[in-house]
């Protein structure tokens, strides 16, 4: 298991939590999963010919500077997946809708028994998957702040970590840059901002996670990235972090990692890797290229029944295409322009909710 890096670019200054319940954001709803538009899973999809989704005004959205010297820090000791959409949820381009497609996703593979909490679970626990967080204020309660910041960085692997406030980390400088949100504090709780929905300039962070045991962790970029948190008495962090991938990367990166995973696991032998080919070792759909089967994005053709797991045989499937979707519109011709209207989806909503507990590195 590896390490879950978060790179963060960027920064915002705006309105605070409002005096709203983080609590109440976290909540776990039932797991129904809406069956949703089947995405474009052609091999060259259309929006690889466009720019990547970037600034819209070339700059990065500006803040008052940050005067506070105060600082807390604080290591995750828990990482929750979500299980549905609406877990852990944001709305990312100001529909008004909360946004997290990707817990469709986890919540189709739960529906197969294919567990992706618990490897995170180990790799928190284990301290394989380090992630470290800092909060600066001028306010030494870190109760109000109309302008602080927050920042998250990879660690480097420690061992068996207590969590109870005495373990030392060291930030793994090999995983660089570390990012910075800016934003306020109200209530105790830390809101980035501007919000994505309106940012001149987008939050992109690179997010790894161990979802299937020792195998490589999936990576993948959000734009338009969100932070919130709130501190609780005890000095316990309870947060989320939000943002969309783009389809290219999703249809590019993302599958294929998935199929790659599920493939390693299948060679195992175990009764997880029986189960795993008998769902994605189809052959996939039929293609105008290798007719009864559908074409991988090396330009191969699955076989159905070959005992491995391809890339277009788990884009194709129809337990969890539905679900690879885009939901939301992030971009306009390359243009960071989050839209409302979401006329042309072009990324797909992620969200993931932390704990973290005092610590010192």
């Amino acid at each position: 298991m590896r390490l879950l890096l978060l790179t963060l670019l960027a920064s915002g200054c705006g309105q605070g939590l409002g005096g709203a319940d983080l609590g109440t954001d976290l909540a776990v709803p039932d797991l129904t999963i809406p069956d949703l538009a089947q995405p474009d899973l052609r091999p060259s999809p259309p929006d690889l010919l466009l720019p990547d989704c970037v600034d819209n005004d070339g700059g990065v959205a500006q803040c008052p500077m940050v005067t506070g010297t105060i600082k807390k820090q604080f290591v995750v000791n828990s990482l929750q997946v979500p299980q549905q959409r609406a877990d852990y949820a944001y709305d990312l381009n100001g529909d008004g809708k909360p946004d997290n497609q990707f817990g469709n996703i986890i919540g189709a593979l739960a529906a197969q028994n294919i567990d992706s909490q618990t490897p995170v679970d180990s790799a928190i626990a284990g301290g394989t998957d380090v992630i470290l967080i800092d909060e600066i204020s001028g306010d030494a309660t870190f109760t109000t702040d109309a302008c602080a910041a927050s920042s998250v960085y990879p660690g480097i692997n420690h061992g068996s970590p207590k969590f109870d406030g005495t373990d030392v980390f060291a930030i793994d400088p090999s995983k660089q840059p570390a990012g910075l949100f800016r934003g306020s504090i109200f209530v105790s709780g830390f809101d980035s901002a501007p919000p994505p929905q309106t940012a001149g300039a987008p939050v992109k962070l690179l997010v790894r996670l161990p979802l299937f045991g020792s195998l490589s962790p999936l990576e993948m970029t959000l734009t338009g990235a969100h932070l919130k948190y709130k501190l609780t008495g005890n000095n316990l962090m309870q947060g989320q972090i939000n943002g969309a991938v783009r389809k290219a990367e999703v249809d590019h990166s993302l599958i294929p990692q998935m199929a790659a995973n599920f493939d390693a696991l299948a060679q195992t032998g175990t009764s997880q890797g029986t189960q795993l080919l008998a769902i994605f070792d189809t052959g996939g759909d039929p293609s105008a290229a290798c007719g009864a089967t559908c074409q991988n994005l090396d330009g191969s053709c699955a076989a159905s029944g070959d005992h491995m797991i391809s890339d277009c045989e788990v884009a194709t499937n129809a337990i969890i295409k539905n679900v690879l979707a885009p939901d939301v519109q992030m971009c306009t011709a390359g243009r960071y322009a989050p839209s409302a209207a979401n006329s042309v989806k072009d990324s797909l909503s992620i969200g993931l909710a932390f704990t973290a507990v005092p610590a010192t590195f």
